[in-house]
């Protein structure tokens, strides 16, 4: 049943302007832009994907090693849509997006391959592409989309932190996610520094969940009275509110880590969960970064969190 509502979706995206989904004898060009998307988030340099040659794409399949080997391939279990600007018809593409043919996790789709052309950004298309999938798996029964990106893409995992997409994995990479079961959240950030995760309750009212802050290099983290007091909604919304608060922490440089007992009890091979996982996690992907001659450019100024 719910790939037949993944099948509607793409109906209803491949009937929107803003879409066009690729068509035969397109996919080289298409992995010429997703080898764009690859360079810039890799290694911060700016390819027109329309002008690589064949001797420039192999070097950058070779810079980027498996995973430009990865993009190159293609595959029968998503949908390539170019991305075009509002009104136009036909003409260059600015951008693309892929969506999974097949739903993940409790009827979700996931995204890939979301890029907007440099001389095309800061217009507000990668929102409202992201949009179109939410509203299109709404209209379904489907309750949102998934979506990966690299720690070391810093731009790219701010971008979706401002988005207000929740954080829902950090595994191979950092999972988000935007989902009807999650309700709206926005991060304050006081003059003492402290960092309060609300999310929109009753009428709207934006409720305290958590309160971040630090002292002497180290995290101290607490759950607020108000939300304490509403239990019907704690257990669905408290693990993903703190892995989320995490990361605005940590794109800020932050304490992920509250003291020994809370290191300790932290695993290394957590999916998802406390700062202190986060933090292990960091390590790795800085790591793993660094062994590919990635760019690694950290908000913890070539540090990791102290565990």
């Amino acid at each position: 049943m719910k790939d037949d509502q993944v099948a509607r979706v793409h109906e209803r995206l491949a009937a929107r302007p803003e879409l066009r989904p690729m068509a035969f004898g397109e996919g080289h060009r298409f992995g010429l832009w997703e080898l764009a998307s690859l360079a810039e988030g890799a290694f911060g340099e700016c390819v027109d994907p329309d002008s690589l040659s064949v001797t420039g794409e192999k070097r950058w399949r070779l810079r980027l090693g498996a995973a430009g080997r990865e993009h190159g391939r293609t595959d029968d279990v998503r949908v390539r849509y170019w991305i075009r600007s509002p009104g136009s018809r036909g003409g260059r593409p600015i951008g693309t997006v892929a969506v999974d043919t097949c739903p993940v996790g409790v009827g979700a789709v996931r995204i890939t391959s979301l890029y907007v052309h440099p001389v095309a950004r800061r217009r507000g298309l990668a929102s409202a592409v992201l949009d179109l999938v939410y509203d299109a798996c709404r209209a379904e029964g489907l309750r949102g989309y998934r979506l990966d990106t690299y720690w070391t893409w810093q731009p790219a995992v701010r971008y979706y932190l401002r988005r207000g997409l929740w954080v829902t994995s950090w595994k191979h990479a950092l999972g988000f996610a935007r989902l009807s079961q999650l309700p709206r959240y926005e991060v304050e950030e006081s003059g003492e520094g402290e960092l309060t995760f609300l999310v929109t309750g009753e009428e709207g009212r934006p409720v305290p969940v958590l309160v971040a802050g630090s002292v002497g290099g180290r995290l101290w983290l607490r759950e607020s009275e108000e939300y304490r007091g509403t239990p019907d909604r704690l257990d669905a919304v408290r693990l993903y509110a703190r892995s989320t608060l995490a990361l605005h922490l940590a794109v800020r440089g932050r304490p992920l880590v509250r003291g020994e007992e809370e290191r300790a009890r932290s695993h290394p091979w957590c999916d998802i969960g406390e700062p202190e996982a986060l933090a292990h996690r960091i390590a790795d992907f800085e790591g793993v970064a660094r062994s590919r001659g990635w760019r690694v450019r950290s908000p913890y100024g070539g540090g990791l969190p102290a565990l």
